[in-house]
């Protein structure tokens, strides 16, 4: 079980080399607002300003995309931070993985780690996700790999498949869990089912581990937590 793929956020460093591990890009939190902004400037510049915070984090995606403006991602930043200080769990997100990447900001892991925290207690899977990977790789944090795991469960139960996917790596590797290849089939299969691309591999070298009869197990397992599933 040397082989998985771990899912990693932007730009974030690969953890010990426990595994031969390949990096996939966790994109923003929404897409980008599309077409080109009116002579009068971004339609949702009126809003933003008057601080509206859904219109603060749309004009944020457009800056930093530079969809129908031009792309700037310092003042991306600026609007993702006044949308994220009332609480936009999406803005809270992409600011932190600029913090992470010094992406329009100055690089600051411990900033990058705040603002995941913050989107993480309010419930955004991304935002769990994202703080779990820095408790995994220990940057802005101390590592703590049980405190890792309990991140990538809680997203991966919203329904996030990277962080099946990782919650899987940890127990097919024992890190910070005790070694279960049977859970971590499960999680593969979960994280299959709802679009990471590098499980279906994990899920297919995990079940060689397996007996007919612990697969059968685990396969009715899967079914049972994906009921559980909310998105």
């Amino acid at each position: 079980m040397n082989r998985l793929v771990l899912a990693l956020a932007l730009s974030l460093a690969l953890g010990p080399a426990s595994a031969d591990l390949d990096l996939s890009v966790l994109s923003r939190a929404a897409a980008p607002a599309s077409g080109s902004a009116p002579r009068g400037g971004p339609p949702e510049l009126a809003a933003a300003t008057a601080g509206d915070a859904d219109a603060q984090f749309r004009l944020a995606t457009r800056y930093d995309a530079g969809a129908g403006v031009r792309q700037d991602r310092a003042e991306a930043a600026r609007w993702y931070r006044r949308a994220a200080e009332q609480g936009h769990p999406d803005a809270q997100v992409n600011l932190g993985l600029m913090y992470s990447e010094g992406d329009g900001v100055p690089l600051d892991e411990a900033e990058a780690a705040r603002w995941f925290r913050r989107a993480a207690d309010a419930g955004s899977p991304l935002g769990l996700y994202s703080l779990g990977l820095l408790y995994y790789q220990g940057r802005g944090v101390s590592r703590d790999l049980p405190r890792a795991r309990d991140l990538y469960e809680r997203a991966a139960r919203l329904g996030h498949p990277n962080a099946m996917n990782n919650l899987g790596i940890m127990y097919g590797l024992g890190e910070g869990v005790p070694k279960d290849d049977a859970r971590a089939y499960i999680w593969f299969a979960l994280a299959t089912d709802f679009g990471d691309t590098n499980a279906e591999r994990n899920r297919d070298l995990t079940a060689e581990a397996l007996s007919p009869q612990q697969l059968a197990a685990a396969r009715d397992q899967v079914e049972q937590i994906r009921a559980t599933i909310t998105r």
